[in-house]
């Protein structure tokens, strides 16, 4: 549950409601964008407005459901395809941030992260000129679930360090019960 201020709650109540998706991608140097048709300023930074060219699915805030996102980038020329087969994306940061302002001074009011996670691949496509760039980003939830591909067993550690014999018992002691003497034997 998160919680609001009463300036944020009463603007959400009202019949519209100003805000903007800011997304934030850890490259070098950081990405500042957001889903308006205008560059906005916040926190110090300029968020660059992608306008209707960018959107990405639901972001789910239920304790149960833990998934990723998919963002998607269209209409980009074909220079910032070549950038973005260039740069590694694999594992960088992202995070998605709500910012909610007051329908009569446009002011902040809140900014809200509403999701955080890395980045995996992107799949690009193009088309007469323009291309699109989809990203998907998972939370840290999803990449615990995963599978593990190294165990602690003596087979994986000599893969990793051949010569290294550390785990070479560690099949007999795990297995292994040991007796200890009865309470009464301390006593004597």
């Amino acid at each position: 549950m998160r919680s609001m201020s009463a300036p944020a709650l009463a603007a959400l109540a009202g019949d519209t409601v100003p805000m903007v998706v800011l997304i934030e991608m850890h490259f070098d140097p950081v990405l500042y964008m957001c889903l308006a048709d205008c560059n906005v300023e916040h926190d110090g930074h300029v968020w660059q407005g992608l306008g209707t060219a960018a959107g990405f699915d639901g972001v789910t805030d239920a304790a149960s459901e833990k998934r990723g996102i998919t963002m998607r980038l269209s209409s980009v020329p074909i220079e910032a395809l070549n950038l973005a087969l260039e740069e590694n994306t694999l594992g960088k940061r992202v995070l998605i941030h709500v910012a909610i302002y007051d329908s009569a001074t446009y002011q902040v009011l809140t900014v809200q992260q509403v999701f955080s996670g890395t980045l995996g691949q992107p799949k690009v496509s193009e088309e007469g000129g323009k291309g699109g760039i989809e990203l998907t980003a998972e939370t840290r939830s999803v990449t615990f679930r995963r599978v593990k591909a190294l165990r602690l067993t003596n087979t994986d550690q000599q893969r990793l360090y051949p010569g290294d014999t550390s785990f070479q018992y560690i099949t007999k002691q795990s297995s292994h019960q040991d007796v200890w003497p009865a309470a009464s034997w301390y006593q004597q």
